[in-house]
């Protein structure tokens, strides 16, 4: 007999302890209702039914994801005054900072349209492609003096584009309402003749 009733007494605890979740201060959860969102729930102790629902945890502070290097090759440039073709330059970790949606419709939309936040192999390459390819874009038309020269004018056109509302559904963060703060770089390495010939 008192075997049943701690079965039931672990059990019970077992439950208890799924069914209670903490949404922190600085954190809003989506609730989920058979795999559909239900609503937004704010900070505090929050219960749910189950194994049928579940709270998705969204932190409301910037975020920050930080990508692998990657090449782009730039427009021609010169250096005293003889032009050099093309130069394959390397663009050392580049950093993005980010936001998810604090009203409850942007943050139902971004639980629809996006993977969740604890799904961090798939939201990172999904950032990861748009941005690189972002600033590929922006990169290739530049010189490596340009580029060199003052790195604030491509942090400025890569989050103009990554906030452009016209680029639709081809962009994650427009499609699930993420705000882009900014985008950095730690730094821009040249081909080794090139590097050569300057020093």
């Amino acid at each position: 007999m008192n075997i049943w009733i701690w079965t039931l007494v672990t059990l019970g605890i077992g439950y208890l302890a799924n069914a209670f979740r903490v949404i922190g201060p600085d954190e809003m959860a989506v609730r989920v209702l058979f795999g559909l969102p239900h609503r937004v729930e704010k900070y505090g102790l929050k219960f749910i039914i189950w194994p049928f629902e579940q709270l998705v945890i969204y932190p409301t502070k910037a975020q920050q994801y930080e990508f692998p290097d990657f090449e782009i090759v730039t427009s021609v440039g010169e250096y005293h005054g003889h032009h050099y073709e093309k130069a394959v330059i390397t663009i050392e970790r580049p950093t993005l900072y980010f936001q998810w949606p604090i009203t409850d419709k942007g943050l139902i939309r971004a639980y629809k349209k996006l993977p969740e936040p604890r799904k961090i192999e798939k939201l990172h390459r999904l950032f990861q492609d748009i941005v690189t390819n972002t600033m590929r874009s922006v990169c290739s038309v530049l010189t490596w003096q340009e580029l060199c020269g003052d790195p604030q004018v491509i942090y400025k056109e890569v989050i103009r584009r990554l906030q452009d509302p016209e680029s639709g559904e081809a962009n994650p963060f427009f499609r699930g309402g993420i705000k882009p703060l900014s985008v950095e770089i730690k730094g821009i390495k040249l081909p080794p003749e090139l590097a050569t010939v300057i020093n």
